[in-house]
C-alpha cells in the first residue's frame, strides 16, 4: 500500500504534466493540438484515479485519528474515574489532623494541586486538591431548598475529568459558562459596538462604520470558607459513606459561596460583582415602596432584554422560593382563573425557572421591607472563572472542646457579566401572598 507522501506526489507529478502541456501551447502561443488534447484526456482520467485514492487514504487517516482522539479522550476519562475512586479525602484529612505526613495518591494530588496554584502565584498552605478533582459542572437534575422537588436542567460537563466535588451551582444549571483550570490573568475581548449598514446615493461614498472593542479581565480572588467535622466522623473517614458524607460537606460550601457571589456580590471587600449589582444591568421599577408583580411587569422583563438586541441564548429566570410560590398563588386578574404561573410548572413565559434561597428576600425600598429580587436573562453571559484547586486546612484545635475540627477552605475563583444587556433585574418585589390567592 501507497504512503500518504506518495499519493501526494503522484497527484503533483500528474499535474505537472497538464501544466507541462499548457505552458508549452502558451509559450509557442498557439492552441492545442488534437494529440495535446487526447494525450490530456487521458492525463486527467489518471488525475481523478490519482485524487481519489488520495481523498480515500486521508478520509482514512481522518477517521483513524478521530477515533484515537475518542480513545485518548476515554483513557483520560476512565483515569480520571480511577482516581477518583481511589482517592479518600477522609484519609487526607485525618492524617492532617493528626499532624502526620501525607503519602500515597493523596500526597500526590496535594502536589499537583501545589504545582497549579504555583502557577498563578499562590501556594497552598494545608491539604491541597487538583482542579481535575473539583471540577465546577452543571447537574442534570437540581433540588430546589432541599425540599426533594426535581428542577430539570440540561447536562453539560466543564473539562475531561470525572470529579469528585461538584457543587450545585443554580447559576451554572441556569447555564452560565463555567472556565476552569485557568493559571493567569484572563482577558475576554468584548464588542460594545457593531458595524452598521447605511443607504447611500450611487455614487456617494460609505459612511465608516466599524466595530469597537474592549475587553473584561479575570483574575483569581481566593473565597475563604468553613466547615465543622466531628472527630468521630474523621475517625470513620475512610468508610465509604463517611467519605461521600465529607464530600457533600465540602461541596456545599464551595456552592454557596461561588453561587452567592455570582447572584449578589457586592463589589467589595475583594468580592467580584454578581448580576444583581451589575453596573448598567437593566431594573424594573415597580412603586416607591416595592410591590407585587403583575403578568405585565413579567413580560417587560422580556421586553428590556429584546430591546437590548440580547433575547436569545440560555434564557431564563432565577428567583426566591417565596416569588414563586407567589407567581404559582396568584391570579393574572381576579375573575380569569388564570395564574401567572401554573402549579405543576418549571418555567414562566416559555422560560424556565429556578428558585434559591441563595438570592435576596431581606431587601428594602422606601417603607417596603422583607422585598425578594428576580433575574431574568441569557444566563451564558455570566462568566465564573475557577484557578486551580482547593486549599483545605485542618485545625484540630479551635473547637476541640466540642469534638469537632474546623476545615478552612480557600479556593480562588473570578466572577463577570459579558454584557449587562443581556439580564434583567428587580430588587423590589412583594411577594406577599394575598388571602385566597387573588
Amino acid at each position: 500500500m501507497k504512503t500518504l507522501k506518495e499519493l501526494r506526489d503522484a497527484v503533483t507529478a500528474i499535474r505537472g504534466e497538464i501544466d507541462a502541456i499548457h505552458d508549452k501551447a502558451e509559450t509557442e502561443t498557439r492552441d492545442l493540438t488534437k494529440a495535446e488534447l487526447d494525450k490530456l484526456d487521458e492525463i486527467n482520467l489518471r488525475h481523478k484515479a490519482a485524487e481519489e485514492a488520495l481523498d480515500i487514504f486521508t478520509r482514512n487517516l481522518d477517521a483513524q485519528a478521530e477515533r484515537q482522539k475518542r480513545q485518548d479522550k476515554a483513557n483520560v476519562k476512565s483515569e480520571g474515574e480511577k482516581i477518583s475512586k481511589r482517592y479518600s479525602l477522609g484519609r487526607a484529612i485525618k492524617m492532617q489532623s493528626r499532624g502526620e505526613k501525607l503519602d500515597g495518591l493523596e500526597a500526590e494530588m496535594h502536589q499537583e494541586a501545589q504545582n497549579e496554584v504555583r502557577g498563578f502565584g499562590k501556594e497552598i498552605t494545608g491539604l491541597g486538591i487538583p482542579s481535575g478533582l473539583i471540577s465546577l459542572q452543571k447537574r442534570a437534575s437540581l433540588t430546589a431548598e432541599g425540599s426533594g422537588t426535581g428542577l430539570e436542567t440540561v447536562q453539560t460537563t466543564v473539562g475531561d475529568l470525572i470529579p469528585f466535588l461538584r457543587p450545585n451551582l443554580y447559576t451554572a444549571a441556569m447555564g452560565a459558562t463555567i472556565l476552569t483550570g485557568l493559571r493567569g490573568d484572563l482577558k475576554l475581548p468584548r464588542n460594545n459596538a457593531v458595524s452598521s449598514a447605511t443607504w447611500e446615493g450611487e455614487v456617494d461614498a460609505n459612511a465608516e462604520s466599524e466595530p469597537t472593542f474592549d475587553s473584561i479581565t479575570l483574575n483569581p480572588e481566593r473565597l475563604g470558607l468553613y466547615a465543622l467535622l466531628s472527630k468521630q466522623l474523621v475517625l470513620q473517614a475512610e468508610i465509604p459513606s463517611v467519605e461521600a458524607m465529607l464530600r457533600r460537606d465540602i461541596e456545599a460550601a464551595m456552592a454557596e459561596g461561588v453561587d452567592l457571589a455570582a447572584i449578589n456580590g457586592s463589589g467589595g471587600s475583594n468580592q467580584p460583582y454578581g448580576i444583581l449589582n451589575t453596573a448598567s444591568v437593566n431594573d424594573i421599577t415597580i412603586a416607591t415602596d416595592g410591590g407585587a408583580l403583575t403578568r405585565n411587569l413579567l413580560v417587560q422583563f422580556e421586553t428590556e432584554v429584546a430591546t437590548d438586541k440580547a433575547l436569545r441564548g440560555r434564557l431564563g429566570w432565577l428567583t426566591t422560593p417565596g416569588v414563586r410560590g407567589f407567581l404559582k398563588s396568584t391570579k393574572v386578574d381576579a375573575g380569569s382563573g388564570i395564574f401567572l404561573m401554573n402549579s405543576d410548572a418549571k418555567d414562566l413565559l416559555g422560560y424556565p425557572l429556578m428558585a434559591s434561597t441563595q438570592m435576596p428576600s431581606n431587601l428594602t425600598k422606601g417603607a417596603g421591607t422583607s422585598l425578594h429580587a428576580m433575574i431574568f436573562g441569557n444566563w451564558e453571559e455570566l462568566i465564573i472563572a475557577q484557578w486551580g484547586g482547593l486549599d483545605l486546612v485542618v485545625d484540630p484545635y479551635t473547637a476541640s472542646k466540642t469534638g469537632q475540627i474546623t476545615l478552612v477552605i480557600n479556593g480562588w475563583y473570578d466572577i463577570a457579566v459579558k454584557h449587562a444587556a443581556s439580564f434583567c433585574i428587580c430588587n423590589e418585589i412583594n411577594a406577599t401572598i394575598a388571602s385566597g390567592g387573588e
